[in-house]
Order: C-alpha cells, then structure tokens, then sequence
C-alpha cells in the first residue's frame, strides 16, 4: 500500500511542479496553450487524488511544493473537500482542455468522463442506507451525457478488447 499512496503522491508533486514551472517560466505560448497544459497537470492531479480519497479517505492537499518543504506538517483533509477539490480542479481541465487531440492525450472529453465518475462516487459517501445525493448524481448525469452525446466517440463493440494491447 505504501507504494501505491507514494506514487499517487509524485503524480500530484510533479503535476504541481510542472504547474508552477508554466507560470513561472512559460514564455512565447499563447494563454490558451499555457491553459491547455495546466489543465492537463490538473486533470493528472484529480485522478491522483481521486484514487487517494478512495483509498484512504481523508488525505493531504497539496498544491504547493514549496510550502510544503517549508512546513512539513499538513493536517488531513476530510473526505467532502478532497472530492469539492477533484471536482473544481476536473471542472477547470474540462475547460480548458482541447476537445481533440493527438491520442493517449487527455481531452475535455476526458477530464467530463472523470468529472461523471467522481460525482458519482461522491453521491453515495457517508450513506449509511445506500442512498445518494440527487444533485451528484445529476450532476454526474450531465457530464456523462455530455460526453455520450457531444464528443463523437463510440464504444468499442467487444469489451475485452479494451485489454488487448494488439486491437490499438
């Protein structure tokens, strides 16, 4: 478990070291392409975070490196923030990730599909009876559909293929 929870913990530092060197160091792009490329730090750093809280629960957020080297004492957060802080980081990728682009790489279409799996993830944490939250669960309906409808891509039409590395 101890290298599963580290190297959740690289992917969030170096997503927020490539983050930080963009805004620091990032000259003769456009707005637009520094975004893309912040965005696709913060959907790296989602998915990280997003496999820590359902691993473990209540986790350290960390959005800045420096800090903590300089004050390494971070409480945990609890596990609503940890989601509200997935969900505002997906939320910004999505918009400001191409729709398309070359493959392996993520897209708007990506960082949607996340969005509709964690909020429904979200919908049902803390029950106690197995109901969720109707505004999460809504909310996961609309990027779902979103995706479905508007991104133009299909499912594969035999589902082991998936896990055939010879079918791509």
């Amino acid at each position: 478990m101890y290298e599963a929870w580290s190297a959740l913990y690289k992917v969030v530092a170096q997503a927020n070291t490539v983050m930080s060197n963009i805004n620091t160091y990032a000259e003769n792009i456009t707005d637009g392409e520094k975004n893309a490329a912040i965005a696709e730090c913060r959907f790296m750093r989602a998915t990280a975070y997003f496999h820590l809280v359902r691993a473990w629960g209540p986790v350290m957020i960390i959005e800045n490196n420096i800090e903590l080297v300089e004050n390494p004492i971070i409480p945990l957060n609890p596990v609503e923030d940890v989601y509200k802080f997935i969900i505002r980081d997906l939320t910004w990728a999505a918009k400001h990730l191409p729709k398309t682009d070359d493959p392996g790489r993520v897209t708007q279409w990506s960082a949607e599909g996340m969005l509709a799996k964690v909020y429904l993830a979200f919908s049902g944490y803390g029950s106690k009876d197995g109901t969720r939250n109707q505004a999460l669960l809504d909310s996961a309906k609309y990027y779902a559909g979103d995706v479905c409808l508007n991104s133009g891509l299909e499912l594969m039409e035999n589902y082991p293929d998936l896990f055939n590395t010879n079918t791509m």
